[in-house]
C-alpha cells in the first residue's frame, strides 16, 4: 500500500502557488512599465514637437484616463496642431484632465470662462471656481490671479486677507514675478488684510525693485527720503529715484526734483525741471509744488496766471491738500475757480 507524503505535497503545493505568484506580479509590473514607458514616450513626443506621433499615443491614454495624455490632447484639438481646430473637443479634453484634478487643464478651463473662450460664454464666477481648484493644485499663475480677484472683491467678496495669502503662495514659485513682490509690498505698506507695516513693505519693494519694477523703486526711494520704514537715507532715495525716473516713472521724477530743491545749497533750474516733467504725468505733488514755486517766485518768474493753472489742475486729483491750497490761493488773490 502506497502512503503519500503529504508534507511533501504541501512544500511542493506551497512552492507552486509561490511561483505563479510571483509571475502575476512579475507580469503586472511588466505592463505597468509598458504603460508608464508609453505615456512617457507620448508626452516626450509631443513635448518635443513631433504632434503627429504623440497624437495617436495621447488620444489611447486619454481614453484610458490618464488626466496628463487628456490635458496635452486638449491642447492639440485647441490649437490645431497636426488635427483640425476643434474647440468643443477641446473643451471636452480639459473637463475630463480638469476633473481629475489637473492644475493646468483647471486653469485653462478657468481662462476659458473668463474669456469667453472654447465655445463658452463669459462667466466671472465659474471662472473663479475653477481658479482656485488651479491654485488649490498649486498652479502659481492660477493663486496671483485668485489674489487678484479677492483684492478687487470681483465677482467674490473683497477679502484682503486671502489676497494677500495668495499672492504670497504665488511668490513661493514665481521668484522673478517682480510685481508680486510689488503688490505685497503694497499690502503691508497700505495695511491691506494685514497690520500696516513699513518696514516689511520695504523689504518686498526691494526685492522688485532690484528686479526693475519702476513703481517699488519709486515707493521705495520715497521711503528712504521720508524715513518710512527704513533710516533715512537721501543717497538710496536718489538712486531708486533714478532708477524709477529713468522708465519714466512720475514719483520718482519728482523725488529727484525735490532732492534738487531742498539740498544744502537748492539747485532750483533742476528741481522745477523734474517737477515739470512729472507734472506732465499729472502727478499732483509735482503739480502742487509747481504751484506754490510760481506762486512764491522761487527758481521761477513769479507769475500769479501760472501758480493758479497749476493749483488748479492739482486741485483735479480730488486731493484735500490741492483743494484747500486752491481755495486759500483765490481767496488771497479774490479770484475765481474759473477755467
Amino acid at each position: 500500500m502506497k502512503i503519500f507524503n503529504f508534507s511533501k505535497i504541501k512544500k511542493r503545493s506551497c512552492f507552486l502557488l509561490s511561483f505563479l505568484c510571483m509571475l502575476f506580479v512579475l507580469s503586472a509590473c511588466h505592463k505597468e512599465e509598458k504603460v508608464a514607458t508609453d505615456k512617457k514616450e507620448s508626452v516626450q513626443l509631443y513635448l518635443d514637437g513631433q504632434v503627429k506621433k504623440a497624437f495617436p499615443l495621447l488620444k489611447n491614454e486619454a481614453e484610458k484616463g490618464d488626466a496628463q495624455a487628456q490635458y496635452y490632447l486638449a491642447e492639440i484639438y485647441e490649437e490645431g496642431k497636426s488635427v483640425k481646430q476643434d474647440n468643443e473637443k477641446a473643451l471636452y479634453w480639459y473637463r475630463q484632465s480638469a476633473e481629475k484634478n489637473h492644475a493646468l487643464a483647471e486653469y485653462k478651463l478657468a481662462e476659458a470662462f473668463r474669456h469667453g473662450k472654447l465655445g463658452l460664454k463669459s462667466d466671472r464666477k465659474e471662472a473663479f471656481k475653477w481658479y482656485l481648484k488651479a491654485a488649490e493644485n498649486g498652479n502659481a499663475a492660477a493663486q496671483k490671479t485668485v489674489a487678484g480677484y479677492y483684492l478687487e472683491g470681483e465677482p467674490i467678496p473683497k477679502n484682503h486677507a486671502e489676497a494677500l495669502k495668495w499672492f504670497k503662495k504665488a511668490q513661493e514659485t514665481r521668484k522673478d514675478d517682480k510685481e508680486l513682490y510689488t503688490k505685497i509690498g503694497i499690502m503691508y505698506y497700505s495695511g491691506l488684510g494685514t497690520l500696516r507695516d513699513t518696514s516689511e513693505a520695504a523689504k518686498w519693494f526691494e526685492k522688485a525693485a532690484i528686479l526693475g519694477d519702476s513703481h517699488a523703486q519709486s515707493v521705495l526711494a520715497v521711503q528712504y527720503y521720508s524715513g518710512q520704514g527704513v533710516l533715512m537715507h537721501k543717497e538710496k532715495a536718489k538712486y531708486w529715484a533714478e532708477k524709477a525716473a529713468a522708465q519714466g516713472n512720475d514719483v520718482g521724477e519728482f523725488i529727484l526734483g525735490m532732492l534738487c530743491h531742498y539740498r544744502d545749497i537748492p539747485d532750483m533750474k533742476q528741481a522745477v525741471a523734474w517737477y515739470k516733467k512729472a507734472a506732465e504725468k499729472n502727478n499732483e505733488a509735482a503739480l502742487h509744488a509747481l504751484a506754490v514755486l510760481y506762486e512764491q517766485g522761487n527758481g521761477v518768474r513769479q507769475d500769479s496766471t501760472k501758480a493758479h493753472h497749476y493749483y488748479r489742475l492739482a486741485a483735479q486729483s480730488g486731493k484735500d491738500y490741492t483743494i484747500k491750497a486752491l481755495a486759500d490761493f483765490e481767496a488771497k488773490n479774490k479770484l475765481e475757480n474759473r477755467p
